[in-house]
């Protein structure tokens, strides 16, 4: 029956024109095959998934931690004797190499110190075989990324997990958030398995709240969201905790798919394919009224629908221009305010950090070193919250629904309440486009390399293959930016030709195609991001979309060399800024102890010279005036001792008072020190917090720009897709109208007989 559903929704998706789904489909029906059930672990960063997988499996195997500790998907599955993956993990990284690890350096993989070999963005996932008695029968658990780590790999990593999942486990350390909401009703309404939850129960204080209060009001959203209580969960990770008794419920769980696997995964993949089903007949149904219309030569009727979805996409653009204009008339005003802010908190702040090294115990330059850079941190962590308090409110307007007078199709992602966030997304995209970047270089170094040894014609005929798809998905770029696209004509065959094509194949993407604005990203990648338009294309071609996405962040790079591996925006984290503070802290006044001990020695020294002569001449004038010298000779001899210091009494002198000159000249090095130090300190942070500011805000308009149309181009491209559908229904020669139309009315009644 599951075959037969499958090969039925291709069909019925491919009579609407969704390829996507297609592929979709193609993907679950693989796993399917293989009868593996996959169990997922979704959820907030730092609700604890990994913590609540090691306590279900009672070993210490994933890193915990309260800060994202699963930047990869991990897949936990029973070990694999015959091929020696017994009580192990894999590595599986991106270029498609793998390595054997050991279950104890599992938590070393995310851990960023100079002693650990792997390099996390290089992993594509990771495998942990265990023998464990509830994955014997073909369960996999799975621990993913945070939902709202909003970055784009963990998106990816998300939007896979969930294909192939079976069963979904929630979890979440608080009541369930709107982001939650919203991601449990989508899991529902696309048919999926899924159990919540909350782990950090312990931290509910009952001399504050009511505890089954609050239990009943989570119990009220999930029931919104479709779940029972029985799909329900209330524990802690914390073995001292009375809550963490109740993990035994969920082991047992587990425990039961474990033995029925085979049951569940047809039951849950089925429920699944009948979700896309009823979705399908209301499409289906859709079609079928286009084509009754078209039938009845209704023309009147099919245009003023068509006119109904151009009106869509106006009021959506109009709606979309208006917000736009409200966001600009607040960004000015948003500056001012973060100006405002951080000038007063920065001032408060640079004080205390000054008062502290003043007065601080520190006693050398590491010590002053490390005590610097903690304060230093400390400054622009509270900075960022600062600056994003006052950022933070104009996404709300943006997170919105947009004011039209017609239903938005289902927004795909989840809201961002922080701009640091925005930030981060938009970042990791371009170091992403980087790594891709050099990834062309490197096929590009490679086909120079077989023109020595290879057919020209047929190496030739490659690169201009290679060269077209650039330039297609160039004027795709250009059509969704309106702009007319740039042709490129190849007019040399020759052999010198090849290799200037060859050479050119990089730049080709960076100096043909027009130059966007900063921060500018393709709507195309957008779509096929956010919809999973996951076509077949080739590597190179990705490469070529990403280097059109990337043209104006990435001319830096193009400048320097294409192998130097620079972060363009990566200004925008308190740890880069640390750094570039902590280049501009290079040269600090020093302290020499030494140097100042010598110069006050030599003083004391003078100064007890002095001192001595003094009592030598006041000893002569004293025997002058007693007359106490027997003749003039014993007189002069007198006198020209009193003018010579004795070397003896001066040494012994010195010796005497040596600890205290050096007590002394420590104690005011080091005050003298510090105070130049903090002044120092103040100068440079104040400088390095300006060029912070003036950085962080200036693409602050283009970012939240971005970040709207993000949000809006999963809508956009829906609405397109259905005008586009619309018009290839009504455009259908009237001999094929009943044609269609029966077969319309034989896929509607067939999907509804499974839908039963």
């Amino acid at each position: 029956m599951i075959d037969e559903l499958f090969t039925l929704l291709k069909e019925v998706n491919t009579e609407l024109n969704l390829p996507q789904n297609i592929i979709k489909l193609e993907q679950m029906q693989e796993i399917y095959n293989k009868k593996e059930y996959f169990v997922a672990f979704i959820g907030q960063f730092s609700a604890g998934k990994s913590y609540l997988i090691n306590n279900l499996l009672e070993r210490k195997l994933l890193p915990q931690g309260i800060t994202e500790t699963t930047p990869l998907l991990t897949y936990i599955r029973y070990n694999d004797e015959l091929n020696d993956l017994s009580e192990c993990a894999i590595l599986h990284f991106q270029d498609g190499i793998s390595e054997k690890i050991s279950l104890e350096e599992v938590a070393n993989i995310i851990q960023k110190s100079d002693n650990i070999k792997w390099n996390i963005e290089n992993i594509d996932y990771l495998e942990i075989y265990l023998q464990e008695e509830i994955l014997k029968n073909g369960m996999i658990l799975l621990d993913t990324p945070g939902v709202n780590t909003i970055i784009e790999r963990h998106e990816q990593l998300l939007d896979n997990s969930l294909l192939l999942s079976s069963k979904i486990i929630y979890v979440d350390g608080h009541s369930p958030s709107q982001v939650d909401v919203d991601k449990i009703t989508m899991f529902k309404q696309q048919g999926f398995n899924v159990s919540f939850i909350r782990t950090h129960c312990d931290e509910i204080k009952s001399s504050e709240e009511n505890v089954e209060q609050v239990i009943d009001t989570d119990l009220k959203i999930l029931e919104k969201c479709g779940l029972v209580k029985s799909d329900c969960y209330f524990i802690s990770n914390m073995s001292s905790s009375e809550w963490f008794t109740d993990i035994a419920k969920i082991r047992e769980m587990l425990v039961n798919i474990g033995e029925d696997v085979a049951t569940l995964l047809e039951q849950d993949m089925k429920s699944q394919l009948v979700s896309m089903a009823n979705n399908c007949i209301i499409e289906l149904e859709k079609v079928k009224q286009v084509l009754e219309e078209k039938n009845n030569n209704d023309m009147l009727v099919l245009e003023n629908k068509k006119r109904k979805i151009e009106n869509k996409i106006q009021a959506l653009e109009e709606a979309v221009k208006m917000r736009q204009e409200k966001i600009d008339k607040k960004i000015d005003e948003c500056k001012q305010n973060v100006d405002i802010e951080v000038r007063v908190f920065s001032q408060k702040a640079i004080e205390r950090s000054v008062s502290k090294i003043i007065n601080s115990n520190v006693s050398d330059d590491n010590s002053m070193l490390s005590l610097i850079n903690k304060e230093k941190q400390q400054i622009l962590q509270s900075l960022l919250v600062v600056i994003n308090s006052q950022i933070d409110p104009m996404l709300i307007k943006i997170n919105e629904n947009i004011n039209v007078n017609f239903d938005l199709p289902t927004v795909d992602l989840p809201n961002i309440e922080h701009y640091q966030d925005v930030v981060n997304i938009q970042d990791n995209e371009i170091k992403d486009l980087q790594e891709k970047l050099i990834e062309i270089k490197s096929k590009k170094d490679k086909l120079i390399e077989k023109i020595g040894n290879a057919d020209n014609e047929a190496i030739k005929n490659q690169i201009i293959a290679l060269e077209n798809e650039l330039i297609a998905q160039k004027q795709l770029y250009d059509i969704e930016n309106n702009r007319p696209p740039k042709m490129i004509e190849v007019r040399d065959d020759s052999t010198g030709e090849l290799g200037r094509q060859i050479g050119g194949l990089v730049d080709l993407a960076l100096l043909v195609v027009p130059l966007p604005g900063p921060g500018k990203v393709t709507t195309l990648m957008k779509v096929k991001k956010f919809f999973g338009i996951a076509q077949e294309v080739s590597k190179v071609q990705k490469a070529g979309q990403i280097a059109l996405k990337a043209v104006n962040v990435l001319k830096t790079v193009k400048n320097k060399g294409i192998e130097e591996n620079v972060s363009c925006l990566d200004y925008l984290t308190a740890e880069h800024w640390g750094k570039k503070i902590g280049e501009s802290l290079g040269a600090p006044p020093r302290l020499v102890i030494d140097k100042n001990y010598e110069e006050q020695r030599q003083v004391q020294i003078n100064n007890l010279r002095e001192q001595i002569l003094a009592k030598q001449r006041k000893v002569y004038e004293m025997k002058c005036k007693m007359d106490t010298f027997r003749n003039e000779d014993e007189r002069k001899k007198a006198e020209k001792e009193s003018l010579i210091v004795n070397e003896q009494q001066l040494e012994k002198e010195i010796k005497i008072r040596e600890q205290q000159i050096r007590k002394s000249v420590r104690e005011n090095a080091l005050k003298n020190w510090k105070k130049d130090y903090a002044e120092w300190y103040g100068r440079v942070m104040r400088e390095q917090i300006n060029q912070l500011l003036e950085d962080y805000l200036k693409d602050l308009p283009v970012r939240l720009k971005e970040y709207q149309n993000s949000r809006l181009t999963s809508v956009q491209y829906r609405l397109n897709q259905e005008k586009e559908n619309y018009e290839q229904l009504i455009n259908i020669a009237p001999s094929e109208v009943s044609e269609r139309l029966e077969k319309v009315n034989n896929l509607i009644n067939t999907l509804k007989l499974y839908c039963v």
